[in-house]
């Protein structure tokens, strides 16, 4: 079995370094002051070191109170993200990942090499209270790009990190079959997926009447991801998988930010400071609603500092831990096609790069309107040439499937949720 660490390690990740120091971290990271002081440490080395964060998020100005910082937003990160580093690290290891543009700006996001060793130590901590480690042999039901380099890179990652991935744009009778198949014959010991894709894989295999862990005994838990899963949702993927349920919440550009097995989400006060604030930017006091910041305490390389995330959720501080009771995040539709296939709406951001070159925009929204028939409202858009339309249809027929009737619609603007995101794909079959 690969070991995970040992490829960190050879990728040139500091490991033991990391273990050391986020030991060190956890004995502290309860209290509240410990998190306090922190902030202000990466704020001042950003403040002293990043010119970027200095001159256009401080606009010069680093004699502030806390809740006088700017709120950060993806906007002001989007572009190179070189641009954003302090001078003295941009020649060191860095980690650059991608968000899916949930909030209609993909960006770019770097984490020296000891903060992203951390982020997956940080993983390993709340998967250890699962009784699983990263290590394990893992189920994974999550979106790929189809071709590619990209499609190239990720079934790497796949085969580095000891996973199995089902592809889940293509959920049918017979699709579901062979995957069970693959469960029956595979020592899985955990699954790991979209919300929405794990609720339909469940009710695909309750019809017939049959318990996933039953033909799969290594299996140990579920956890599920990046939608909203409700509680009875929860306890429906759990009775038919056999397995307990537990919900991670966080982003690409964060790490783990929350990890539910109860009633509420346990933060990650090892890497995190949480607040929340209203609509005017006022910091909120514990059991409020709000609009959630991030400040990561250890990334010296990108200012994730009063970071949105663009959800609302409710905090509570309590004896100097975190936590989360409620979130307002994303719920996809999910696409039913004329020949019987189900594809998760969460599909269609692996259709944004595409989309994006092709249209010319970041801001546009998929609409299914019948089993056969999409259209892409786009804001501000110019009319496609005809070569153009063709290769939208190549799209869809590559990530959905071929036949579709595909089309497009200028719009001024597209109507965002209360939590400041737009769906990338409705439904309205």
């Amino acid at each position: 079995m690969i070991d995970f660490y040992k490829v960190m390690k050879l990728s040139g990740y500091p490991i033991d370094k990391a273990q050391k120091a986020y030991n060190e971290i956890k004995l502290l990271a309860n209290r509240e002051t410990t998190r306090e002081r922190t902030r202000w440490e990466i704020f001042n080395y950003h403040a002293d070191n990043n010119e970027f964060y200095f001159n256009q998020i401080l606009k010069g100005n680093k004699n502030l109170d806390w809740d006088q910082i700017p709120i950060l937003s993806k906007y002001e990160l989007n572009g190179d993200y070189k641009s954003k580093l302090p001078g003295r690290i941009r020649k060191k290891k860095l980690y650059v990942g991608y968000t899916a543009g949930s909030s209609g700006a993909p960006i770019a996001i770097a984490r020296d090499a000891m903060h992203h060793a951390m982020v997956w130590l940080n993983v390993e901590n709340y998967y250890t209270k699962s009784g699983i480690s990263i290590k394990d042999r893992q189920a994974r039901f999550y979106a790929t790009p189809l071709s590619g380099f990209e499609y190239r890179k990720e079934r790497l990652k796949d085969f580095l990190a000891n996973r199995y991935r089902f592809i889940v744009s293509q959920m049918t009778d017979e699709v579901i079959d062979k995957w069970l198949l693959k469960f029956k014959h595979s020592k899985f010991k955990y699954i790991y997926g979209y919300s929405r894709t794990l609720y339909f894989f469940a009710k695909f295999i309750a019809k017939r009447d049959i318990v996933l862990k039953d033909i799969c005994p290594s299996l140990k838990i579920c956890i599920v991801t990046s939608e909203i899963c409700t509680p009875n949702e929860e306890a429906y993927i759990s009775k038919v998988l056999g397995v307990p349920v537990a919900n991670e919440y966080g982003a690409s550009e964060i790490g783990i930010i929350g990890y539910k097995t109860d009633k509420h989400w346990e933060c990650s006060n090892e890497l995190l400071y949480l607040e929340i604030v209203d609509n005017e930017g006022n910091v909120l006091p514990s059991g409020s609603t709000g609009r959630l910041l991030c400040t990561c305490l250890y990334n010296i390389a990108t200012p994730l500092i009063r970071y949105e995330i663009g959800d609302n959720v409710t905090l509570e501080k309590i004896n100097g831990q975190t936590r989360i009771t409620s979130i307002d995040g994303r719920i996809l539709d999910n696409a039913l096609l004329p020949s019987g296939k189900i594809v998760p709406g969460i599909t269609f951001y692996y259709l944004s790069e595409e989309l994006v070159h092709l249209i010319g925009s970041h801001d546009y929204r998929v609409v299914q309107c019948k089993r056969n028939k999409f259209y892409v409202e786009i804001v501000e858009c110019n009319e496609l040439p005809c070569k153009e339309n063709d290769r939208l249809r190549k799209v869809f027929d590559k990530y959905l499937e071929p036949g579709l009737d595909v089309s497009y619609k200028c719009v001024d603007e597209i109507e965002k949720g209360s939590n400041g995101k737009y769906k990338v794909f409705v439904s309205l079959v």
